[in-house]
Formats: C-alpha cells, sequence, structure tokens
C-alpha cells in the first residue's frame, strides 16, 4: 500500500516523539509507586494505585478538551480555515479555566464520598486522601499540560514538548527521590514531586506558544459552537484516557471482594506496568493524529490510510516487544515495588492472563484514534466505551463461578470483545467510503 510520494521519515518524526512523550507519562505513575513502595510498603503503592483514576480524571478532561481543539487545529490547518484553527486555542483556553475552577472545588466538597466510591479503606484511605488533596488543589497545572501539548504538538512541536515532558521526568525521578527517600515525607512528597515536574512541561509549553504566535489577542467567535465541537471531538480521547482508569477502579473493588487486600496490592503492581504499557500504545495513536487528521483535511485519503495502517503495524510490533518483556520478568515485578514475597508470587501468576489482551488493546485504539481524527466520533465512542462498559458486565457474571481469576479474565475478554467491534466498524465504514469513491 505504499506510494512512493509518501514520506515515511516525516510519519516517524511524529511518531517517535510521541511514543517517548507518553512512556514518559506512564513512567510517572510506576515512579512514584517505585518511591512509595519501598519506602511505605503495600499500603503505600494500593495508596496511589486506588486513587489514581480520580487524579487520571483531570488528565482526562485536559486531553479531551486538548485534543478536541487540536483535532480542530490540523484539520482547518489542512483546510487553509486559519480563523478557525486559532479560535480553536482560545476556546480551548476558556474551557480549561473552566475545568480548573470546577475540580479545584467540588472534590473537597465530596472526599469521603469519592475516597469511599474508590475503595479506600483504613490506611490506604489516609494515604489516598494526602495524595488527593494535593491533585484537586493544582488541577491548573494537571489540566494546562494535557491542554496545550496536543496543540503544541499538532503544530510540528513534537520533538519540543517531548524535550520539556523528559525535563520534567528527570525531575520528578530527583524529587522523588530527595522528597520520599532522602527525606522522609512519604505521599506528601510523591505529590509534591509530581506537581512541580508537571509544571516544567507546562512552562515549555507557554515559550512555544509565544514563540511560534500560536496565540492571537483578538476575541474568540463562535465560542458555543466551537465549545460543542471540541467536546463532541474530545469525547474520544477523555475516553482513551478513563478507560483504562474505569478499568482499575472495577478491578480493583472485585479484586478486593473475591481475594481481599492481597488481591489488590498484585492487581495494582500489575496495572503499574499495563498503563506504562498502555501509554506506549497511546502515544502511538497520538503520534499518528495530527497526520491524519491533516491528510484527512486537505483530502489526501490515500496519506490517510498509509499512516493509519503504518501505526497499526508499530502498535502490533511494541505489544509484541512489551508482552516479552513483561513476560519473562514476571518474577521479579514484585520486587520492583517492594512488595511482599506473598504478593510478589502471585504477580508472576497473574501477569500472564493480563498479556492475552495486549494486541487487541493496541488494535482497538489505533482505530479509535483514527475514528476521532477524521470527524467520525460515532465509532470512536463505540471502540472506547465498549471496553469498560463490557468489564462491568463480564465482572458481574464470571467470577462468581471462577473467583479471582475470573476477575482477571474478565479484562482480557472485554478486550477481546472491543477490538471485535473495532475491527467491524472498521470494515464497514471502509467499505462505505469505497462506494462512496
Amino acid at each position: 500500500m505504499m506510494n512512493h510520494n509518501y514520506d515515511i521519515k516525516h510519519y516517524f518524526s511524529f511518531i517517535i516523539p510521541s511514543i517517548l512523550a507518553f512512556t514518559i507519562l506512564g513512567v510517572y505513575s510506576v515512579v512514584d509507586g517505585f518511591f512509595v513502595g519501598n519506602a511505605l510498603g503495600d499500603a503505600g503503592v494500593s495508596a496511589i494505585n486506588v486513587v489514581f483514576p480520580a487524579v487520571a480524571l483531570s488528565f482526562a478532561l485536559g486531553s479531551g478538551v486538548g485534543l478536541g481543539g487540536a483535532v480542530i487545529w490540523s484539520i482547518e490547518t489542512g483546510r487553509g480555515n486559519y480563523e478557525k484553527v486559532y479560535n480553536s486555542l482560545k476556546v480551548a483556553l476558556i474551557l480549561l479555566v473552566i475545568l480548573s475552577v470546577i475540580i479545584t472545588i467540588v472534590p473537597f466538597i465530596w472526599m469521603d464520598e469519592i475516597l469511599h466510591i474508590l475503595g479506600a479503606r483504613g490506611e490506604v484511605a489516609s494515604l489516598g486522601r494526602i495524595y488527593l488533596w494535593y491533585m484537586f488543589g493544582t488541577a491548573i497545572i494537571q489540566l494546562s499540560g494535557s491542554v496545550l501539548v496536543p496543540f503544541v504538538r499538532n503544530n510540528g512541536g513534537v520533538a519540543f514538548a517531548t524535550n520539556f515532558m523528559i525535563l520534567g521526568f528527570v525531575m520528578n525521578i530527583v524529587l522523588d527521590y530527595l522528597l520520599i527517600m532522602a527525606f522522609p515525607f512519604g505521599i506528601h512528597g510523591a505529590a509534591i514531586a509530581t506537581i512541580l515536574s508537571q509544571a516544567v512541561t507546562i512552562v515549555g509549553c507557554i515559550y512555544y506558544l509565544i514563540k511560534h504566535k500560536m496565540l492571537k489577542l483578538s476575541k474568540p467567535v463562535n465560542v458555543r459552537k466551537t465549545s460543542f465541537k471540541i467536546i463532541k471531538i474530545g469525547i474520544a480521547p477523555f475516553g482513551i484516557n478513563m478507560s483504562p482508569m474505569v478499568s482499575i477502579f472495577l478491578m480493583n473493588r472485585n479484586s478486593l471482594f473475591y481475594g481481599g487486600p492481597l488481591a489488590v496490592s498484585t492487581i495494582s503492581c500489575i496495572e503499574f506496568i499495563l498503563s506504562f504499557v498502555y501509554c506506549v500504545l497511546q502515544g502511538v495513536g497520538a503520534g499518528a493524529q495530527p497526520l491524519m487528521s491533516k491528510f484527512y483535511g486537505e483530502r489526501k485519503f490515500t496519506d490517510y490510510a498509509i499512516t493509519r495502517r503504518l501505526s497499526l503495524y508499530t502498535a502490533l510490533f511494541l505489544s509484541a516487544v512489551s508482552i516479552v518483556v513483561i513476560y519473562c520478568a514476571r518474577g521479579h515485578l514484585g520486587n520492583l515495588f517492594g512488595t511482599s514475597d506473598e504478593t510478589a508470587l502471585e504477580i508472576a501468576i497473574a501477569t500472564p492472563v493480563f498479556l492475552v489482551g495486549m494486541f487487541f488493546y493496541a488494535y482497538s485504539r489505533i482505530c479509535s484514534s483514527a475514528f476521532y481524527s477524521t470527524e467520525r466520533e460515532t465509532c470512536s465512542y463505540a471502540c472506547i466505551y465498549a471496553e469498560p462498559i463490557l468489564l462491568l458486565i463480564l465482572l458481574q457474571i464470571i467470577p462468581r463461578y471462577y473467583d479471582l481469576p475470573g476477575v482477571w479474565w474478565c479484562m482480557v475478554l472485554s478486550q477481546v470483545i472491543a477490538a471485535c467491534i473495532s475491527f467491524y466498524l472498521s470494515r464497514k465504514t471502509h467499505v462505505k467510503s469505497a462506494k462512496q469513491a
């Protein structure tokens, strides 16, 4: 399918920095888990993992706004409609301010209820409460990076954004060591290190926006219409970010019910590793998105199709490498997080089950990215939201007969079925496009 006009170097100039950037995002939680686990033990790892879906919600909301606006930026750039290009960023910033105020205020009113819903109890709840106070209190920092980075990336600043994310990541490691190990601030130190390191990325993005004159001083127009379009597109990337978190929430609660605290510690460590891999795979789709949107806006449908296929091959290759590495290292994963010997043994037993669904997860994520990149939001919704809905349904049935192993397999089955739905929608829209051509 490759033709002589397609610039594959240009493809990798977007994909590689994007994969690296999302890899760093995935490692953020793993780094916190490593330091907190070694300093506070199983309770520390469980606390961060149990409350992480709430933290991820703010990131996902920001990512939805950022990617929703960035898709418009790329498509309208391809069409040459620069008034809509610059307007998309202005409206995204308005939505950023509104979301920041809501997320800063509302959770503090219902903090106890949030912890209860997340399944935090005892010491885990006490540590989780501290972590959430910091995260929600600095919502503007959590949201700003996820809103601004997609615009920088879609404007061609992929490497620039990645470099600042690397700087922030290195800063996070140094601060985690200082504030958790060298000075025993525990969970407080983990939260502060994360906030300060994320601020570095935001400073870089603001500098890029000013330098490249992406912010025009004119008044935004059609705010309501543009907001609706951003939200309509952004529901898909929001789901891509939140779907794993919803799965973590469901798996934590059911693991606690069927296996107790040991099962939660086990699934927490596995989820740290899986979240890292999922971020890498998400980086493939996010890296291909600016190209797919731009080719779609320019009506270069052959180039769009090549980009989509290349991104699928890239994601499947990375999945294969991840499966091999994690499977070979499964006996040592518990040691990475400082878990007890009993927990480490359970991790080694459970890990191969979760690796079964990785190829299917990769396929459905690339399909969903291709859909929302080209204004096929409904198909993207189906690809993304099918997985957590299916998981919720399966968890009501299978564990009743197979106990804790049944909980593990529910996640895999939901990924397999979601991939089948993605394949069907891809084939259906491909045939429809072919008939219209």
